[in-house]
C-alpha cells in the first residue's frame, strides 16, 4: 500500500511545482484603466517638467510607486498596444476620458 501512497504524492510533486514556479514568475498585468491614468499623468509631468527633467524622473518615480507598477512593465504593456489596433484604441479612448475628467474637475488646465 505504501508504494501507491508514494507515487500520489510524486505526482502531486510533479505537476504542482512547475505550476507554482512558473504561476509565480508571470508578471501581473496592468488593467487598461490604470494604465491609462498612469500614462495620462506621464504626459502631465512631461508637459510640466520636460520629459528627461529631474524632477519629471523624481515625480514619475513617485507615480509607479502610487500605482504600485514598474517602469518595465509599463513599457511592455505600451508596446503590448502596437500589435492589437482594439486595444490601443480603448486604451486611448479611456485616456482621453480620463483626461478630460481632470479639466472638468478643475485638477489641469
Amino acid at each position: 500500500m505504501k508504494p501507491v501512497k508514494e507515487n500520489k504524492i510524486i505526482l502531486l510533486v510533479f505537476f504542482f511545482l512547475p505550476a507554482l514556479f512558473f504561476g509565480c514568475k508571470q508578471k501581473t498585468q496592468i488593467e487598461d484603466r490604470i494604465a491609462s491614468e498612469l500614462y495620462v499623468h506621464i504626459l502631465i509631468i512631461n508637459e510640466k517638467y520636460g520629459a528627461e527633467s529631474d524632477s519629471s524622473k523624481v515625480y514619475k518615480k513617485e507615480l509607479f510607486k502610487k500605482y504600485n507598477i514598474d517602469e518595465k512593465q509599463f513599457d511592455d504593456y505600451l508596446k503590448s498596444l502596437e500589435e492589437d489596433k482594439e486595444k490601443w484604441e480603448r486604451f486611448f479612448n479611456l485616456s482621453e476620458e480620463y483626461l478630460n475628467r481632470l479639466k472638468a474637475d478643475g485638477n489641469i488646465n
